[in-house]
């Protein structure tokens, strides 16, 4: 179809996983990846990305999730007929399943829980519920009222963070190989997979649609603990990866890493922070999950649907 631009200009901004630059990038890891416009007789509905792998259409194919941008002053029926066409595009093109990874509610709930109902009223089915935890920056008022809050356990990890002079940094995003560092060797020693390559994580960085930050915990110049952070719409920024190298942990560097992020995104203007699943294809790691709600954290799911044709 030919695409006005003026009506494509009337649809939702995309979240970073999403926008063209992102794709262009990591269409290498499908086969074909299509951008997809769903029309009615007078207007652009909507659009998506699917990458297929086989038989598969994926949304997303390589991130960790995808949605769909409907016009600003969208309808529950613009939503019904953009899942529909999206069933019918995937048969046009020879896939026989459909795999839709939605975002946590956080990033849009009135999109997302349409957008769910709307793929179960046609078929779809949930095959996997990730527990998503993220931070709402609202109820950070000060760091001190913030630990005050927290279990004396936090708040003691904290304070031995200090005494031990822990020095935390943000460091310039041309030197994330010293955040990256620090990650991989908590990945390796905690025996975690490191999905994303330094080259590729790079890569990434250097796009244009990104904002990102990273951050250090250091002692005595060594960086012992780090965190490497993008911005994935306007108002909410993703912990890509966090971590400590479990040689210090003893100095608990992971208490002033967490605290002071949390402070640094709420004097960015930032409403929440998303620290990402605590689960694995639906299965749950409980000590991750305790660990960041004891760090205040809340709670909601990810959710993964799955179409057979």
């Amino acid at each position: 179809m030919n695409v006005n631009r003026d009506l494509v200009d009337q649809l939702q901004k995309p979240l970073l996983f999403d926008c063209s630059e992102f794709h262009n990038y990591h269409q290498r890891f499908a086969e074909t990846v299509y951008q997809v416009y769903f029309e009615s007789e007078s207007s652009i509905l909507g659009y998506c990305y699917i990458g297929k792998r086989g038989k598969t259409a994926s949304l997303p194919y390589s991130a960790p999730f995808s949605l769909l941008y409907p016009r600003e002053k969208w309808r529950i029926d613009d939503i019904l007929q953009i899942v529909k066409g999206l069933i019918s595009f995937s048969s046009s093109i020879a896939c026989d399943r459909i795999v839709f990874t939605l975002p946590p509610e956080i990033y849009d709930p009135a999109l997302i829980h349409s957008l769910s109902s709307c793929l179960f009223s046609e078929g779809f089915r949930v095959f996997s519920v990730d527990l998503n935890q993220f931070f709402d920056l609202s109820t950070f008022e000060s760091k001190e009222s913030y630990l005050a809050g927290l279990m004396r356990m936090v708040r003691r990890n904290y304070n031995k963070a200090i005494n031990n002079d822990l020095e935390f940094a943000k460091i310039e995003t041309g030197s994330f190989e010293e955040a990256y560092d620090v990650i991989e060797v908590n990945r390796r020693e905690m025996g975690y997979p490191l999905k994303i390559p330094k080259s590729q994580m790079q890569d990434i960085m250097n796009m244009k649609c990104l904002s990102s930050s990273c951050f250090l915990v250091r002692k005595n110049g060594q960086a012992i603990a780090s965190a490497i952070v993008f911005d994935v719409s306007d108002d909410i920024s993703q912990v890509i990866y966090w971590g400590d190298d479990p040689e210090f942990r003893e100095f608990r560097p992971m208490a002033l890493l967490t605290t002071d992020i949390f402070e640094y995104y709420k004097g960015q203007g930032k409403k929440c922070l998303d620290i990402g699943p605590s689960s694995a294809n639906g299965i749950l790691n409980p000590g991750l999950f305790e660990f960041k709600r004891a760090i205040g954290c809340s709670h909601t799911v990810k959710l993964s649907f799955e179409f057979q044709l």
